[in-house]
């Protein structure tokens, strides 16, 4: 029986470990955390009070992850669609989009949206148009390199997007994709994420929300999966090396000691296996890599690849519902917090009829986190005083998570550091939500299908077994015939305008590229 070890117990290491495991394969996760779940780990504080990382939306883009919650046989029930979602402006004032009443094909569901945003100002309306127009245009498969060289403002700038514009309604997006500012993020990433998150499907306009924690709602749910098919989880169990045994090849891996203060394996345990999986996020990957020499190369591009921060904080106000039955938000130009989840009102784990527990996160925060963790939740405490007076009372606790180097920055420019799921070592597979995915598919998702990739390739090398990986929503006839047209006539009004400044003789119309 082949052996499989796989460095990483998060959504995409669990993917591969119960695809591999359900064909027969030998594996083992090994995890350096007390629990499994990665991103999805959820745990009690100091206090006793129920804390996660922060990841809750579900979209119905998430084809693959959604498949795995079923066949794990996660619980019906665990996902709930979201009934709103608030934009809190500066003044205060709010701003709530809801379901639309009528079921509308794409990109026809954005129509009213599109509306209320241009509102009555007619150069806003004319920069809407050509930006959106521009947005439904965009096919990754042939514009992703060139317009991954841009930032999304950029981008936005040459299609006259203004300032009320940008910060109203495109800066929060793409803050709460990419978790930094649109002025240093890949308009290919943004562009991508469009057609993935928004422009697919009207109920993709909002999101769908854990109704329990993730931990036992998800995570388990795989754990469980894994152990029946025969797989083993060693958590506490870090990973110090990659041991080659030869120019192409993984020998093992070497543990050390469990992270966090778990028991462990003996350090300097060497566990060897057939096939090996890196299923660890972007910063730890690379410093297993260099820990290893195997920072050359292919693998010593993702040296180039940067994280951004993110802060979470959870806090506890007593009093129930003291936001009535708002549930998720973001704000609009607030000096520190860009998101919000009222998480009493979302998951049962964490209601207790005392208490409205609110969880705000704040993103490309890296100038603010030299003021620690006290700094950090005044600054948030402030923000949310702003746009809810109701919360007049001090929390009763509160938890601080700051994630330095926890999550992936999409830059201008990124695109062309990403590994493959496949490496140039011939039993070495990457997996995670940073590493390269065709076509685009983003976050949860993305973990998801690049842990199914990395499985397949090893159950093709082992037993000669694929695995089918299910496409990304097409967003329908109506949507991909107006791409057409759209990119139709672009090509058209390039070519007169080539032939107008007499460049047409220079360059033949197959070698000219899409932008």
């Amino acid at each position: 029986m082949k052996r499989v070890v796989i460095a990483g117990g998060g959504l995409s290491g669990l993917t591969a470990a119960v695809e591999l495991a359900t064909r027969g394969l030998d594996v083992t996760v090994l995890e350096g955390a007390p629990r499994c779940g990665g991103k999805l780990a959820a745990w009690k504080d100091e206090h006793g009070d129920p804390v996660e990382h922060g990841i809750h939306g579900w979209w119905p883009s998430y084809s693959n992850l959604l498949d795995l919650m079923a066949r794990a046989g996660v619980r019906e029930d665990a996902l709930q669609r979201a009934r709103g979602n608030v934009q809190v402006l500066n003044g205060g004032s709010k701003l709530e989009m809801l379901p639309l009443f009528r079921r509308l094909p794409s990109p026809l569901f954005l129509l009213p949206y599109f509306r209320r945003a241009s509102g009555r100002n007619l150069l806003d309306f004319a920069a809407l148009v050509r930006a959106s127009l521009g947005m439904l245009c965009f096919d990754a498969r042939q514009d992703y390199e060139d317009l991954d060289r841009v930032t999304f403002r950029s981008w936005l700038w040459s299609r006259g997007v203004g300032d009320r514009l940008y910060r109203q309604y495109f800066e929060p997006y793409v803050r709460s994709f990419a978790f930094a500012s649109a002025g240093s993020v890949s308009a290919a990433a943004v562009l991508s994420s469009f057609h993935f998150y928004l422009l697919t499907h009207q109920d993709s306009l909002l999101a769908s929300w854990l109704t329990d924690d993730p931990q036992s709602l998800i995570v388990e749910p795989l754990v469980a999966k894994l152990l029946a098919c025969g797989g083993r989880v060693r958590t506490g169990t870090r990973v110090e090396a990659l041991v080659t045994g030869g120019e192409s090849r993984i020998r093992g891996v070497r543990l050390g000691e469990g992270s966090r203060g778990c028991p462990s394996d003996p350090a300097g345990e060497l566990l060897e296996a057939d096939q090996f999986l890196v299923a660890l996020d972007l910063r730890s990957c690379q410093g297993l890599l260099r820990r290893s020499g195997l920072n050359r190369g292919d693998l010593g591009r993702l040296d180039a690849l940067e994280t951004t921060p993110v802060v979470v904080i959870r806090f506890w106000f007593p009093g129930d519902r003291l936001l009535g039955d708002s549930v998720s938000g973001h704000f609009v130009d607030y000096p520190f917090l860009d998101t919000f989840f009222v998480v009493s009102n979302m998951q049962r784990y964490v209601r207790n009829g005392r208490d409205t527990v609110v969880e705000v996160h704040a993103y490309g925060v890296k100038d603010k986190l030299p003021l620690g963790q006290e700094a950090l939740a005044e600054l948030a405490l402030r923000d949310l005083a702003r746009a809810f007076p109701e919360l007049n009372v001090r929390p009763r606790s509160r938890h601080v998570l700051v994630h330095e180097d926890l999550v992936a920055h999409h830059s201008s420019g990124a695109h062309q550091w990403l590994p493959e799921v496949s490496t140039e070592l011939d039993n070495l597979y990457l997996a995670g939500d940073w590493v390269m995915c065709r076509p685009a598919v983003w976050h949860m998702e993305r973990a998801v299908v690049t842990g199914k990739l990395a499985a397949s390739a090893m159950l093709e090398k082992a037993v000669g077994v694929t695995l089918e990986v299910l496409p990304p929503p097409s967003g329908g006839s109506l949507f991909r015939g107006c791409r057409s047209v759209l990119r139709g006539l672009r090509r058209g009004l390039g070519a007169a305008r080539d032939l107008l400044r007499g460049d047409s003789s220079r360059t033949p119309p197959a070698a000219r590229r899409t932008v």
